[in-house]
Formats: C-alpha cells, structure tokens, sequence
C-alpha cells in the first residue's frame, strides 16, 4: 500500500520545526500584547524614517544652494527642502510624544512593559 502524501504535510513539519522563542508566538500571550508588539514596531519605524527625512531634508537644503528657480520667480529647491524638514520634525515630535505617552499612560495603571527578550 502506497501512502498519500498531502499537499502541506512538508509546510507542517518545516512550522512545527521552528522555535518559538523566535516567533510572536513565544512573546505574544493574547491578542492584545500582541497588537502592541506591532504598535511598537510602527512607532520604532516612524520614529526612524523621520530622522532619515530630517537628514534628507538637510542634504535638499544644502544641494539647493539658494538658486532662484526662473519659471516660478522663487527659490523652489529651498522651499521644497524647507518643506520637507518642517514636516519631518513635526513627524520627529508627535512619534517622540505618542512614545512617551504611552510609556507614561502604561506606568500610570501600573502595567509592566515588555523591556528587551525574555
């Protein structure tokens, strides 16, 4: 007798292989922490794509050299570089503020946050 093999039986030994310890699933009891484990890592993301937009907005400002831009009568390049670094510490701010508010709102109930591997 031939045994059949199913389609996912390889997929279903490769999952069952895995540690946990390396997947949410070894950090993440419920639901709940493990929305917050991704709430984190958008905050780390945006908290870090806003410094490369600071130093972005910075390397705009200094390649735009002051040039006027002669179809729109202003100095374009500078606009758009200034622009781009107003935004980007606003971004810089409101990331750093919802991180300490959460820190603090989270220590207030007295809640134990989650700090480094277990």
């Amino acid at each position: 007798m031939s045994s059949i093999i199913g389609p996912f039986d390889g997929l279903e030994a490769s999952i069952l292989r895995i540690d946990p310890r390396y997947t949410l699933q070894g950090r993440a009891g419920n639901v709940g922490e493990l929305v917050g484990i991704f709430v984190n890592i958008a905050l780390a993301l945006t908290f870090a794509l806003s410094i490369v937009g600071i130093a972005y907005s910075f390397v705009m400002l200094i390649l735009s050299k002051g040039e006027l831009d002669p179809k729109k009568g202003e100095r374009a390049k500078v606009v758009v570089a200034q622009r781009a670094l107003t935004w980007s510490v606003i971004v810089f701010i409101l990331t750093f503020f919802i991180i300490s508010l959460q820190k603090n709102f989270f220590s207030m109930l007295g809640a134990n946050l989650p700090v480094g591997n277990p």
